[in-house]
């Protein structure tokens, strides 16, 4: 049992399900003034569901994301308590929590259909967060039957935070998508303008470490993509692309980037065909993630390492991390020491494996 005088972060909960502020009443006493009511004057109503929307990456133990949010739309039906917007920041200096979105209905089966819809047409780009994670757990059979316990998302953490791949038709979005194309108008009438055959564009995209080249056609509104050799039919609305049959289904670009929002949210890379740079791969390398403080440094330059050995700890967004060896073999190029400050993809050290350094 614990005893706080503050606001509980999921003091939403209460608020929804009393009707009342109790941020006002903290205010109100504080000065001087009496509770506006008494025990026997409250009464519950309903139930309320609250989830923490953070910049983290579940599949790499939830380290938190840094980066611009380049869109933050959050779905209808949610009480929504943020302190950030569109175009805002997630810096490693503080809290990632984007968010708390709370839903509400007379029963927790409402309730929780609710913040499923909620969560699900929301749409964050430009950091990676837990929305995916949180829709998962939402589903799992023991929370939606109420009978769980701590240990839940430690027993099924794999399955919870599964990566799902893109179907053609996620392919095909992400491709009309990164095209850019102005907005339905007078000015995009003339866009990509063709006599007597569709325009016909190549585009080549990563997504999970798969690059395709896809064949889009556009016809006025209408627009094909064969992702190898299946071709996706799409129309354009007011909202933008959608493939037919999966209105739901929207994407955006942002920073050199297609983030699909699917059954889960898929992030695309756009490549320039023209590009020939080529790619050099830091085998070994123990890359930042983000930026932050080395606090700890285990290794020296010449140590053998096996894999999972600790190389160093790095603290960022009042969190520390710790960052080990991929595999056996040789420390080399360590470029780090205690109290050093490091930037996101900054390398502090590369282990030679053991069959390349023999």
């Amino acid at each position: 049992m614990e005893m706080n005088t503050r606001l509980q972060v999921e003091h939403p909960v209460t608020e929804e399900i009393l009707g009342l502020d109790l941020v006002a009443w903290q205010l109100r006493v504080a000065a001087g003034e009496l509770l506006p009511k008494q025990q026997s004057e409250i009464f519950t109503r309903g139930h309320s569901i609250e989830v923490r929307l953070y910049a983290e990456d579940p599949q790499v133990e939830f380290l938190p994301s840094i980066g611009t949010l380049h869109q933050l739309a959050f779905g209808p039906g949610l009480r929504v308590d943020t302190g950030v917007k569109t175009g805002g920041v997630v810096s490693p200096f503080y809290d990632p929590m984007i968010a708390k979105l709370i839903a509400t209905g007379p029963d927790r089966a409402t309730a929780l259909q609710r913040l499923l819809r909620g969560l699900r047409l929301t749409q964050i780009a430009g950091v990676k967060t837990n929305r995916d994670f949180l829709i998962a757990l939402l589903q799992h059979p023991e929370f939606v039957a109420g009978h769980f316990d701590t240990g839940l998302i430690g027993r099924d953490l794999s399955s919870l935070t599964d990566v799902l791949t893109p179907s053609p038709e996620d392919w095909a979005l992400a491709a009309l998508a990164a095209m850019d194309l102005p907005a339905p108008g007078p000015e995009a009438a003339l866009q990509g303008f063709t006599l007597f055959i569709p325009l016909r564009q190549q585009m080549i995209l990563t997504c999970q470490d798969e690059t395709k080249r896809l064949q889009v056609s556009l016809n006025g509104l209408h627009a094909s993509v064969v992702v190898e050799a299946e071709t996706v039919s799409l129309l354009r609305g007011a909202k933008g692309w959608c493939v037919v049959g999966s209105p739901q289904t929207t994407a955006i670009f942002a920073a050199r980037k297609v983030y699909v929002f699917s059954a889960q949210t898929f992030v695309f890379e756009c490549l320039d065909p023209l590009d020939r740079t080529a790619l050099v791969e830091n085998d070994g390398a123990i890359v930042a993630p983000m930026p932050g403080l080395v606090k700890q440094v285990f290794v020296s330059n010449g140590q053998k390492v096996v894999e999972g050995d600790p190389i160093v700890v790095l603290e960022a967004m009042k969190m520390q991390h710790t960052l080990r060896a991929a595999e056996a073999g040789q420390v080399q190029q360590l470029t780090v020491q205690e109290n050093t400050q490091v930037d996101a993809g900054q390398v502090m050290a590369v282990i030679i494996p053991s069959d390349k350094g023999e």
